[in-house]
């Protein structure tokens, strides 16, 4: 399939895929408008104040994945004090403060509506520290460059920075000089060098993970090694030569391994008469496309995790993409009543064929997406389509009249089409009765089927009346065709016995979903997952074979039943226990987490209601930080979030967390792993086949622990 999941990760941030490299759901609230405002205190570490400075505030270009060039410039006077007003809500933004002397002090996040950001900057000397690049004989190399770089700044998290953005951030392009040396942008001394990707026109590209903080000085090494080149020719298919206006394009080709230096995330490359070549390293390859802010580019490859593309010398290394000139396409979205619905995302997507024009094989998907939309103030939109046939998607809140607007486009100039007419998605309401009929209180509630809904509704927990309520802020779609999906399943199911029910709603009948009855009956220790797997991937139904991305972690070291690294922490809190050891005889579900993930905090209360629900039967919960933020960040964090269970952080060298990292048990956050009371390795979605820990901890550390009470019954019957 061509994945809008896929794109929607890097809609909002590219830089989490960098380490967050599981599915996102682009969840868009459909609000009002509202400008937002960003203030600023900036003086020296030290607390001297500065003479001065300049503040720069950047906005992130959805459509070509990068920064663009500074929207508003404000100088900083002795008072040290800024403001940036009327900025755009629900937008990724870049703030760069620069004084002289000082190292550049970036600070990426999203705004929400009507949002007053302050942000608190302590400038210190800026670094001059570099990579030493060589080849595979040992040789210094020029002419590298970084595609990408992700920094940390302890107390405000990470911030990266990607080849094509250099120029409107206002950084030069670095190139590795004669000697080899590649130097980093001039950031403030002590912000960690997490990781970034490096290429050469003549070599494969290298991943870099050094976690070092910068100084003045060589602080990686890198060595390239020979690749080979895979070409890429973009024709227009009337004239059959490239289109002279057609420069620069974006390139995304994702390796089976995201974080594979082959990997290609929308990095521009400039493109001649002949095309171009990307050097790469044979390997099996899951998407890529390529895409012209002039351009529609066909065909897209979108696989889906049962399937892969081998690219190797020889196979699959030369590729001839087709190019339609783009059309905008006008539109508007209403509710029900007529008005503009502002702040709404929409889709535009072209037919997915080959060069002839036929069909792209079904496995890559038979819709190529073109860019998102999105409505203002009056409910008024545009979006690029090409000549042909094309469809605009509406991904906003709300059921729409039409799941898909078909469009033909005519000619190149811009066209009008139908409105779409939009109404309110319902508030799942109802009451869980227990198996007396009686309201029951303090029982789970889950939305299920095979589709977004496993990030778009969170479990909730009754009332003391045994009614609960499920809100949606946008319409689960399906994983396997990208329809919206109105029927789904709602189970409810007490923590600690084996009692549960479940009902059937189809949402687009608003007043019975508003008015639901769940009856418990006694059920399975195995259930409600026994009853979900109908909407589980292949790979949740055990069927290992059905993601090659994991195949290098399955083995014995990470089966279930192994052994599992030790917590070596400098600093535990919330507990007087200091390892893995001290938990022996419980269920224990690792949440490696950090203050500054943003999927981390939106995954946050299924991890907090197992700790509430469960840990007085025999679960505990422990999170686990890694190096990049301080301990009294972390601890102010964990006040701020009700963190009630205990919490382990990593040393400064990293070494709790790369070795689980080194074993593949975690590649990214949030990550859960499931030990047994015996110390032994239950359950790690990268590495067991099985129903996921990041969607289902709370069923799954369930059935464990019911599991383990009946075979406890059963043991002491026997001896009896």
């Amino acid at each position: 399939m061509v994945s809008q999941r896929q794109n929607r990760l890097i809609h909002l941030i590219l830089a989490s895929l960098m380490w967050f490299s599981g599915d996102l759901v682009h969840a868009q609230e459909d609000t009002v408008e509202s400008s937002c405002t960003i203030r600023g205190i900036v003086q020296w570490a030290n607390g001297a104040s500065v003479n001065e400075a300049t503040a720069h505030v950047h906005r992130w270009d959805s459509d070509r994945l990068r920064w663009m060039a500074a929207e508003q410039t404000v100088s900083i006077g002795n008072s040290g004090e800024f403001e940036l007003k009327e900025l755009a809500e629900d937008q990724y933004w870049c703030v760069a403060v620069r004084a002289p002397q000082a190292g550049i002090v970036f600070r990426q996040f999203v705004l929400e509506h009507g949002e007053t950001k302050t942000l608190n900057v302590d400038l210190k000397p800026a670094s001059t520290a570099y990579i030493t690049i060589h080849d595979d004989q040992g040789k210094p190399l020029a002419g590298a460059k970084f595609r990408f770089m992700e920094f940390v700044e302890g107390n405000e998290g990470s911030f990266s920075i990607r080849r094509g953005s250099e120029q409107a951030l206002g950084i030069p392009v670095a190139v590795s000089d004669q000697e080899g040396r590649l130097p980093l942008p001039l950031l403030s001394e002590g912000v960690v060098f997490k990781r970034g990707w490096v290429d050469h026109p003549n070599f494969a590209a290298v991943t870099l993970s050094p976690d070092m903080v910068l100084q003045s000085q060589e602080i990686a090494v890198a060595e390239f090694k020979r690749g080979f080149p895979v070409h890429f020719d973009i024709h227009d298919v009337k004239t059959g030569v490239t289109p002279s206006t057609l420069a620069e394009v974006s390139v995304n080709l994702r390796h089976n391994e995201i974080t594979d230096a082959a990997s290609v995330l929308d990095i521009p490359f400039s493109v001649s008469n002949s095309g171009f070549d990307i050097q790469l390293t044979e390997g099996q390859y899951k998407f890529f496309r390529i895409t012209s802010t002039s351009h529609v580019l066909l065909p897209v490859v979108g696989l889906d995790p049962s399937s892969r593309i081998r690219i190797a010398q020889g196979e699959n290394d030369r590729w001839l993409f087709r190019a339609l000139p783009k059309v905008l396409v006008a539109g508007r979205v209403i509710d029900s009543n007529g008005k503009p619905v502002a702040n709404a995302s929409l889709t535009g997507e072209v037919r997915n064929v080959l060069f002839d024009g036929s069909p792209a094989p079904t496995t890559w998907g038979s819709w190529a997406h073109v860019e998102w939309g999105k409505t203002n103030a009056e409910g008024e939109y545009k979006v690029s389509l090409a000549p042909g046939s094309g469809r605009i998607t509406y991904r906003g809140k709300g059921i729409p009249s039409i799941d898909h607007l078909a469009v033909n486009v005519e000619g190149l100039l811009e066209q009008r089409v139908p409105d779409i007419i939009v109404r309110d998605v319902p508030m799942i309401r109802g009451i869980v009765l227990d198996m007396e009929g009686q309201p029951a209180s303090s029982v789970i509630v889950r939305v299920h089927s095979n589709s977004s809904m496993r990030y778009v509704a969170q479990p909730v927990v009754t009332g003391i009346d045994g009614e609960f309520e499920i809100p949606l802020d946008a319409l689960p779609v399906s994983y396997d065709t990208e329809e919206r999906v109105y029927e789904h399943s709602v189970f409810a199911f007490m923590p600690d016995q084996s009692v549960g029910g479940v009902t059937r709603i189809d949402l687009r009948n608003s007043e019975a979903v508003a008015k639901l009855r769940i009856l418990m009956t006694p059920q399975k220790a195995d259930w409600p997952l026994s009853e979900m797997s109908d909407g589980f991937t292949a790979w949740e139904r055990g069927v290992a074979e059905s993601r090659p991305d994991k195949q290098v972690r399955l083995n014995e070291e990470n089966a279930a039943g192994s052994s599992v690294p030790e917590l070596d922490g400098s600093l535990w809190l919330n507990t007087d226990k200091r390892s893995l050891k001290d938990f022996s005889g419980q269920f224990v579900l690792l949440d490696f987490y950090t203050t500054w993930c943003g999927p981390c905090a939106q995954d946050f209360p299924t991890v907090k209601m197992v700790h509430d629900s469960m840990s007085h039967l025999g679960a505990t919960v422990i999170a686990v930080h890694d190096n990049s933020s301080p301990h009294a960040l972390i601890r102010q964090h964990a006040e701020q979030k009700g963190m009630e269970m205990p919490i382990v952080v990593d040393h400064a060298d990293g070494r709790l967390l790369k070795a689980f990292e080194s074993r593949g048990l975690v590649r990214g956050y949030p990550g859960y792993v499931l030990i047994g009371p015996d110390g032994r390795l239950l359950a790690s979605d990268d590495t067991i086949p099985a129903p996921l820990l990041r969607v289902y901890k709370v069923e799954i550390v369930r059935q464990h622990l019911l599991q383990s009470r009946l075979n406890s019954g059963a043991e002491t019957s026997s001896k009896q």
